[in-house]
């Protein structure tokens, strides 16, 4: 008959597969919160970027094109300082996390054909967008499995929508439509001597 002492050192290191698989359970769910929590920390910083873009796109200016390239100035300044906190963490040599080499200024009133509202929802879509790449969120984890099926890490879009600005081209063609519509109200508005009106925009359409 086995004595207390002995049962003992039978079982002795028994705990040690449960610890050890604990220990690795709770270091795999603190590795998860810690990129998760990073990752929605830089889609902030992508986010603020695409703002800031977005703002130069909506001024207005001579032309739509000059309005875009505004935008993609605004958004490679941002990128290009090496001294700023986006370079180190959006930069091209990260390896966790990337965005669009260059941005998409645009009007994307396509992509929300169901928008509806008081206002033309063609004007309210219009700023910037960028695709977004997670690498920090594909990995594997011990007894998890990989947090991806295809191995191909996360993606999605960050956008920022502030409308746009009508150019100082679009003003002009607007006040020179205008003009041939008043003109095509009365017959006796036709006889005023046309070759003298000058279409001149003020602050505004």
């Amino acid at each position: 008959m086995k004595t207390l002492q002995e049962k003992n050192k039978d079982s002795a290191g028994f705990i040690t597969t449960d610890f050890l698989f604990a220990f690795i359970l709770v270091i795999s769910f603190a590795v998860v919160l810690f990129k998760i929590t990073l990752t929605l920390s830089v889609i902030e910083m992508a986010q603020y970027i695409t703002f800031a873009s977005a703002r130069n796109f909506f001024a207005a200016h001579i032309s739509e094109n000059k309005q875009r390239a505004l935008a993609q100035q605004k958004y490679q300044s941002l990128l290009d300082n090496k001294e700023h906190y986006f370079y180190h963490f959006l930069g091209p040599h990260h390896r966790w996390f990337s965005i669009s080499e260059n941005p998409r200024p645009g009007n994307f009133s396509k992509l929300y054909p169901k928008a509806s509202g008081p206002l033309d929802s063609s004007k309210l879509f219009q700023g910037v967008r960028i695709n977004f790449i997670a690498q920090a969120l594909n990995f594997g984890l011990p007894f998890l499995g990989n947090t991806t099926e295809n191995g191909q890490p996360p993606t999605t879009f960050v956008n920022s929508y502030l409308g746009r600005e009508p150019s100082s081209n679009e003003c002009q063609i607007f006040n020179q439509q205008r003009f041939r519509k008043i003109i095509n109200l009365n017959p006796a508005y036709q006889r005023a001597r046309i070759q003298a009106y000058i279409s001149i925009s003020d602050n505004g359409c």
